[in-house]
């Protein structure tokens, strides 16, 4: 990235990341590589691994999303703290994107190496679904917040994997192009991960399984592109508000 998209960059993330401590989101940095075992938990392999890279022999892949290392932060392990427990990632991440082509896969809509800020959230069964909405709010915050425009699609049962048991996602308005794209994703798993990974807390004295929700935090670099592609003025482009005070003041973007 040159300089003043790499700020921008910066800023989004930084934005991102305290706005969920706000929320009450404990902001942790994931390792770059799970082990296969981990990342089987997490997801149906047979639909993600043509997105991975495999770095070893030995079963060990790069990651393709915070959510699987978060997912198994508490394998083998019962959870002591009371729940919801509200946990962000942050991670850099890598994606073969296999089969993807076309007008909206160019420039930094869809590359093999991108950051990503994630909420994931481990839950009581009986509050997955508010706990998915309440992720999806914040999400939508973010976006007003950056005054981009979007919408929310609730995605249909036979477009979801295996795993998920209900998802939205958000799409960001593309003028160029005169449509809508995907920048983010939001889940229930029910009890799928957490049986995968042994995960417990505690429920009347006894272990019990919790629900997860994962959700999108932000993709700076397709909140970059909606960003240059909605904000251009004769100035430059026009930095949202929120992201004034992580850019020093900074108004706008002057791009060659």
């Amino acid at each position: 990235l040159p300089p003043e998209l790499f700020q921008l960059s910066q800023a989004l993330i930084n934005f991102t990341v305290d706005f969920l401590k706000e929320r009450d989101f404990g902001v942790y940095q994931v390792p770059y590589m799970l082990e296969e075992e981990s990342i089987a938990a997490a997801v149906d392999m047979e639909t993600f691994q043509d997105q991975l890279y495999q770095v070893n022999e030995n079963g060990r892949y790069l990651i393709g999303t915070a959510e699987h290392a978060l997912a198994a932060k508490y394998q083998g392990e019962v959870i002591e703290q009371d729940l919801p427990l509200k946990l962000g990632g942050y991670s850099t991440n890598f994606r073969r994107e296999a089969g993807k082509h076309g007008k909206q896969t160019r420039g930094l809509w869809r590359v093999h190496q991108f950051e990503k800020v994630e909420q994931f959230v481990f839950c009581k069964p009986e509050n997955h679904l508010k706990i998915l909405e309440e992720t999806l709010e914040n999400a939508e915050d973010i976006m007003q917040e950056l005054g981009l425009p979007y919408r929310v699609v609730d995605i249909c049962d036979g477009d979801i994997s295996n795993k998920t048991f209900k998802q939205y996602d958000i799409e960001v308005w593309r003028p160029p192009l005169q449509e809508y794209g995907e920048v983010g994703s939001y889940g229930s798993c029910t009890d799928y991960q957490a049986r995968e990974f042994n995960t417990k807390y505690w429920r009347d004295g006894e272990r019990a399984t919790p629900y997860t929700v994962y959700a999108t935090g932000l993709v700076p670099q397709r909140i970059m592109t909606a960003i240059l592609e909605n904000n251009q003025t004769e100035k430059g482009i026009k930095v949202p508000e929120p992201l004034k005070n992580y850019m020093g003041g900074k108004e706008y973007l002057e791009l060659e």
